[in-house]
């Protein structure tokens, strides 16, 4: 019996892997800066540039840490440091295409790509203060002044959560205190801020 619970496990283990080779990519890692894993139910693996990434990856950056992916529909995104970030789904099936992501902490910067002109409805960044809806855009996300704050840098995107939604256009800025507050009213944001919000995803020159 004990024979046959080692082979067994032996056996699934292997079904894992084959599962996971068998996954298509959705994007790749183009650069890294420090260390960076991905996280999925079969295990954590150590990303490096090059390194394809699938649906479902939580992508977990460590302290100082920079991570830019390169996705299939030529989106790219960028983390910081300390930054949890999950693609959910990718589809770029013609019909049906969607792209739904989760930041769980730390700060992002997404350019989006083309299935944000086809499929504007079904793409969404979720994170523990709103709901982004993209249609378009480029824009950063994550802490600064107040718990959340969301810079647009072009397009046009929908900042929503419990307690209402606002509508940002290209340069404009929001800050969301709680949750279940309302996203505050968009602004342009001072030459400081931004260079504060920035400085969250980009890279080192060294």
């Amino acid at each position: 019996m004990r024979v046959f619970c080692v082979l067994l496990a032996f056996l699934s283990l292997i079904l894992s892997a084959a599962t996971v080779q068998a996954a298509d990519p959705v994007g790749k890692v183009v650069r890294l800066q420090a260390t960076a894993q991905a996280i999925t139910q079969q295990g954590t693996r150590a990303l490096n540039s090059g390194d394809p990434v699938f649906n479902n990856d939580r992508l977990v950056t460590g302290p100082d840490a920079r991570l830019e992916v390169s996705l299939l529909d030529d989106s790219s995104l960028t983390l910081g440091g300390n930054a949890e970030f999950i693609i959910s789904e990718l589809d770029l099936t013609p019909g049906t295409e969607a792209g739904n992501m989760e930041l769980l902490k730390g700060a992002f910067l997404l350019v989006t790509g083309t299935i944000a002109k086809v499929a504007s409805e079904r793409y969404r960044v979720s994170t523990p203060y709103a709901t982004i809806g993209i249609r378009g855009t480029t824009f950063w996300g994550g802490p600064l002044d107040d718990p959340f704050s969301v810079l647009l840098l072009d397009g046009e995107i929908e900042v929503r959560n419990p307690g209402g939604s606002v509508i940002l256009k290209p340069n404009q800025g929001t800050d969301i205190a709680a949750p279940d507050a309302k996203p505050e009213a968009p602004g342009a944001w001072s030459d400081d801020k931004r260079n504060r919000a920035f400085a969250t995803i980009t890279f080192s020159e060294n």
